[in-house]
């Protein structure tokens, strides 16, 4: 099976936190016996990279016999779309171009209501849709195929590793308590000042207590921060199915984080991992009660089914259900 993904700015040396999972996912694919090429969109350029890119696909197609064209990202859809008039294309929408990108008001910018417009022009035109929650899917009513698959994880690079060691390295003491924010903190979606009114107050009872928000690092470094710290925060307005929780969960970190997107269904039952609505006060008895039990979390046993391999199996058999109906 021969597959095309065409995929916009994915991860590098100069941006290594642009969008690993996807580099990630079709790693997975190959070492699953599929044969996968890419193909990257230079959108951080310049958006006008989709047109120019059409072409650019169309000669690709034509030079090669793909099998399917996997899309990853709404407007990666649309270039992929006007490319190709006869091979199958699967669109695995990221959250964002479906959901739309709200303001620090929770309101629509005008660039979310862009990507929601082309990511509906676009869903109506594919073979099969790929979406990440069970939220996303519902805003698709439309006659095309949808498989709900969340993005994968790698167990064997997000993992519990010494938590002193990594103290050490990042330069931490042992007694700090270490509230950790992974998203951009300049970016209204992820509401970072909830996070940061309720840690300064709960600063005021206890000792010890550290936010840190490093942002644009590399997975590596991502596990670092994660067996580092204390608790991961996240307080965003909106999200499909945020990786980060999954990572988090992969290296047993307690996490709290507003009830958006998958989370809920992805935490569930897991051990000093909380969900809250969007309250100052209800993040602080969270805080408190991951800082007095003084122990990490149990969400690696419970997101074995988000295994890379297991998932690439899942896009596999999307890939197989697709051809079988070409």
């Amino acid at each position: 099976m021969k597959v095309l993904h065409i995929a916009a700015g994915l991860s590098s040396k100069e941006r290594p936190h642009h969008q690993p999972f996807i580099k990630s996912q079709i790693d997975s694919l190959k070492k699953e016996g599929v044969d996968c090429r890419v193909y990257e969109i230079k959108s951080y350029n310049s958006k006008l990279e989709y047109f120019k890119s059409i072409q650019v696909i169309r000669n690709l197609i034509t030079e090669n016999n793909y099998d399917i064209l996997h899309a990853h990202y709404s407007y990666c859809g649309f270039s992929t779309y006007f490319a190709s008039s006869n091979k199958p294309i699967v669109l695995s929408f990221m959250g964002s171009d479906l959901l739309g990108t709200p303001n620090i008001q929770g309101v629509l910018t005008t660039r979310g209501k862009i990507d929601k417009f082309i990511s509906s022009f676009v869903a109506k035109r594919m073979n099969h849709l790929i979406v990440k929650s069970e939220q996303m899917k519902n805003l698709l009513p439309i006659q095309v195929p949808i498989s709900v698959i969340p993005n994968g994880i790698d167990f064997d690079i997000f993992k519990p590793i010494d938590r002193n060691k990594s103290r050490k390295i990042l330069g931490f003491k042992e007694n700090d308590f270490i509230v950790l924010f992974l998203g951009n903190v300049k970016q209204p979606v992820k509401n970072f000042n909830l996070t940061k009114k309720a840690v300064e107050s709960f600063k005021k009872e206890n000792d010890g207590v550290k936010l840190i928000t490093p942002f644009g690092i590399s997975q590596h470094q991502v596990v670092e921060y994660m067996n580092t710290s204390d608790v991961l925060m996240l307080s965003s307005f909106w999200e499909g199915s945020p990786n980060v929780i999954k990572e988090a969960m992969a290296c047993n970190l307690p996490i709290i984080s507003t009830k958006v997107g998958d989370v809920e269904t992805v935490m569930q039952d897991a051990y000093n991992c909380f969900t809250v609505d969007f309250s100052e006060g209800e993040i602080i008895d969270k805080l408190r009660i991951i800082y007095e039990s003084k122990k990490r979390s149990n969400g690696r046993e419970k997101i074995d089914h988000l295994r890379n391999e297991v998932i690439a199996q899942k896009i596999i058999e999307v890939y197989k259900s697709v051809l079988s109906t070409k």
